[in-house]
């Protein structure tokens, strides 16, 4: 395992910094790439960067390339306000395609009916589309508190600490529960997708989640107590925080 090259710069430039890595690995690549996106508060600056890094000049050749899909998802319900394609779609997806950014066919949201399996399966059928491989996979990183009151020592999309099961499926995509806020059950990239993923970006926001930063370098937790370590994993990453700067 090679560990994540560590970006710490100020909340007001990191959002900047995300969107650049991103628009500089399509530059790399120069070929249809998915982008797998967490969908939570903490990466609302990142999506509203990625929207102006697409609308400068020397990025629109590279738009083509560009397909947006869900690290996590969950179903959309009464009650259930945390849904994260809605972040996704509201500061990313939405205004996007709507100013002809992107185009809808670059867009590629969970689809849920009453075969979860199914509905897995073909999710990962349209995002193999773009490459054996994941391109990319841009994902924030967990702090706080989990449901049980425990400090969160670092979860990454949907995989929670010490969820045994999700490390032993060789699935892409597996359906978890155990959040503290509603919607309690979603679907979550799985460890093995992440190892497979070309370039992994985890994004820590908030002065509160020194704790989690410092689990993740200094801790001898393993990646099973500490998802965010699942980052040294893959072949090139990063993991951009604000946490020591502000």
């Amino acid at each position: 395992m090679t560990e994540a090259r560590i970006h710490h710069t100020r909340s007001v430039e990191l959002a900047d910094f995300v969107a650049q890595l991103l628009f500089r690995y399509l530059a790399q690549r120069n070929c249809p790439t998915s982008v797998l996106l967490s969908g939570t508060v903490e990466m609302v600056p990142v999506f509203r960067e990625i929207q102006r890094h697409a609308r400068l000049p020397e990025n629109k050749p590279l738009l083509p390339h560009l397909h947006l899909f869900e690290a996590m998802a969950a179903e959309s319900g009464r009650g259930r306000r945390n849904v994260p394609w809605r972040f996704i779609q509201a500061n990313l997806a939405g205004p996007a395609v709507r100013d002809k950014i992107l185009t809808p066919e670059q867009i590629h949201p969970f689809s849920f009916s009453s075969d979860r399996a199914k509905d897995r399966e073909l999710y990962l059928g349209t995002l193999r589309t773009y490459g054996e491989k994941p391109g990319m996979a841009i994902l924030s990183i967990g702090g706080g508190t989990l449901a049980e009151g425990e400090e969160d020592p670092g979860h990454l999309a949907g995989i929670l600490p010490g969820d045994q099961a999700i490390w032993q499926t060789t699935e892409a995509f597996a359906e978890v529960s155990g959040f503290k806020d509603p919607p309690k059950k979603r679907i979550t990239m799985t460890p093995a997708l992440i190892r497979e993923t070309g370039f992994t970006v985890g994004v820590l926001r908030g002065k509160e989640r020194q704790g989690t930063f410092f689990r993740y370098r200094k801790s001898d937790l393993n990646e099973v107590l500490a998802p965010s370590k699942l980052l040294n994993c893959s072949t090139t990453n990063f993991f951009c925080t604000d946490v020591l700067m502000d």
